[in-house]
C-alpha cells in the first residue's frame, strides 16, 4: 500500500509533520501520491535544497500580497515559504499568512502539508520548550521517528536534544536506547505528542524499518504507543515501502432480530451454560478490538441483564423490523470516529474463536483491504470486516440486506480458514447440537 492510503489522507487534510527520521521524505512522498494541486509549507524552516523537490517554489513574504493562486492551482506540488533565512535555509510563513493559506486550501479542497519541526537530520527528537510549531487548524498530526536509533547509545549524535530524552526516560548519555523508552518518548506529552491539537488525528510513523527485527524491536514500540495514537504506520519511506498500519478497530454485534424462524430469541438460548449473545461478546472482548458495540431491538431487558457487567456499548435499534441494514447503520453511528474498521459479528455464532478475529485484524493491518472475510473450502464465512472506506456505502443499504449488498462495489479479500464452523447458521434448535467440536 502507499502512504496516502496508509495515512487515510483526504482532500481537506491539513497535516502537520513533527519529530525526526524522515519528515521531508514523508511530505514529498505523500505529495507525489496525491492528486494535484498539493501545497507544502513550514512553520519553522527548510533547507534551500528542498525547494528543488517541488514543482514550484513561491516566496510569500507579506500579508495582503498574495501569490497568483490561479497559476498555483495548475502547478502540481507547490512549496510556499517566506524569504531566505540564515544557514542557507528558507523561513516559514508568518501566522497571518499561514492562516490565509489555510483558508484558501480549505475553500479549494487542496491538501496542505506542513513541516512543523526540525531535527538536524537525526532519527529521533525531543522538542524544546518552544517546539513544535503545530498550527491549531491542523486536522491531522504525523509524528515521525526513525527506528534506526534503537540499539544505539544515547547521545547528541543519535537524538536531537538528547538531554530532554534523559529527563523523560531517566536514561543517561551512553546508555543504549531501548524500544520501551523509545516508545515512552513518542507518547509523552512533552515528547512526540507535544502541542498536538486536541481534535487532530494522530498518526505515528515508525520509519527506517528495513532490517529492523519486527518481534524484538518494532512490536514493543507499537504495543507501548498504540493507545496514544489513532494509527501507527511501520515503513521504509526512502524505498516507498509501507509494511503495516495499526489502527483502532470496532466490533459490532448484531443482536436486534426476533428469531421468528427459530421460535424463540436466539440471543437468549443457552449453549455450554451461557446465552449465545454472552459467548459472542466475550470472544469479542478477548480479541484486540478496541471497542465492542451490541445492537439490540426485539429483545431489550433480558439482554441488558445478561450483558450488564461487561465493558461494552449497547444501542437500541427501534426500527429493527425494517431489516438488518438498520442495525448495521445504528452500529456504525456508535463507532469511534478514528476507528479504521468495523468487524460485524452475529449473535447466533458463538463458535467463532478469538484467534479468527485476531487473524482478520492482522490481515487488515497488512492490507487495509476494504472487506475481509475467512473462507472454508471456497465458501465465504463470518465474521466480516469492513474498512472505514466502505462506511458511507453501508449507510446507504436499505431493507433486510447485510454487507453483502456492497460486495460489487468493494471486492472482498478472502483468506483460507480450516474450520467449517465459520459457515454455520443457527436457524433451528438442533443446529446447536451440530456445531463441530473445537
Amino acid at each position: 500500500m502507499d502512504l496516502r492510503l496508509a495515512m487515510r489522507v483526504e482532500r481537506d487534510s491539513q497535516i502537520a509533520f513533527v519529530g525526526a527520521g524522515g519528515k521531508t521524505t514523508a511530505i514529498f512522498k505523500l505529495a507525489r501520491q496525491l492528486q494535484p494541486p498539493v501545497f507544502i509549507t513550514t512553520t519553522t524552516h527548510l533547507a534551500c535544497s528542498q525547494a528543488s523537490i517541488a514543482d514550484k517554489h513561491v516566496e510569500w513574504i507579506k500579508r495582503g500580497i498574495s501569490p497568483d493562486f490561479n497559476t498555483l492551482l495548475k502547478s502540481g506540488i507547490v512549496l510556499i515559504t517566506s524569504g531566505p533565512g540564515e544557514e542557507n535555509r528558507l523561513k516559514g510563513l508568518s501566522n497571518p499568512v499561514l492562516s490565509e493559506l489555510h483558508q484558501f486550501c480549505l475553500n479549494h479542497r487542496i491538501p496542505l502539508l506542513i513541516e512543523a519541526d526540525g531535527a538536524r537530520q537525526l532519527s529521533l527528537k525531543v522538542p524544546a520548550e518552544y517546539e513544535p510549531a503545530i498550527p491549531e487548524f491542523a486536522n491531522h498530526t504525523v509524528v515521525l521517528a526513525g527506528l534506526s536509533a534503537i540499539g544505539k547509545p544515547l547521545s547528541s549524535n543519535t537524538v536531537h536534544r538528547s538531554e530532554k530524552y534523559s529527563k523523560i526516560t531517566g536514561k543517561h548519555s551512553g546508555e543504549i536506547i531501548q524500544s520501551e523508552d523509545f516508545a515512552a518518548i513518542l507518547r509523552h506529552p512533552e515528547g512526540g505528542l507535544k502541542n498536538v491539537p486536541i481534535s487532530s488525528r494522530k498518526t505515528l510513523i515508525l520509519n527506517q524499518a528495513e532490517n529492523i527485527d519486527p518481534v524484538s524491536i518494532i512490536r514493543p514500540v507499537i504495543q507501548n504507543s498504540i493507545d496514544y495514537f489513532d494509527s501507527v504506520i511501520v515503513a521504509e519511506l526512502q524505498h516507498d515501502k509501507v509494511y503495516s498500519v495499526h489502527e483502532k478497530s470496532s466490533g459490532i454485534i448484531l443482536a436486534a432480530g426476533a428469531s421468528e424462524r427459530y421460535g424463540e430469541p436466539k440471543q437468549l438460548t443457552l449453549w455450554k451454560g451461557k446465552p449465545l449473545i454472552r459467548h459472542v461478546v466475550e470472544s469479542a472482548l478477548a480479541s484486540p478490538l478496541s471497542e465492542v458495540i451490541v445492537v439490540i431491538g426485539a429483545v431489550i431487558n433480558p439482554l441488558l441483564e445478561i450483558l450488564k457487567d461487561l465493558p461494552i456499548t449497547i444501542v437500541r435499534n427501534q426500527n429493527w423490523q425494517e431489516g438488518q441494514s438498520t442495525s448495521i447503520q445504528i452500529g456504525l453511528d456508535q463507532v469511534n470516529q478514528h476507528s479504521g474498521a468495523a468487524l460485524f459479528l452475529l449473535c447466533d455464532q458463538p463458535q467463532i474463536p478469538v484467534n479468527l478475529i485476531d487473524e482478520i485484524l492482522r490481515v487488515h493491518t497488512f492490507s487495509l483491504a476494504p472487506i475481509i472475510a475467512p473462507e472454508f473450502e471456497g465458501q465465504r464465512g463470518n465474521p466480516v470486516l469492513f474498512d472505514r472506506v466502505t462506511f458511507s456505502s453501508l449507510r446507504n443499504i436499505k431493507g433486510d440486506k447485510g454487507g453483502r449488498a456492497i460486495f460489487r462495489e468493494f471486492s472482498p479479500l478472502l483468506f483460507p480458514w480450516n474450520d467449517s464452523r465459520i459457515l454455520l447458521d443457527i436457524d433451528k434448535p438442533e443446529d446447536l447440537a451440530g456445531i463441530p467440536p473445537e
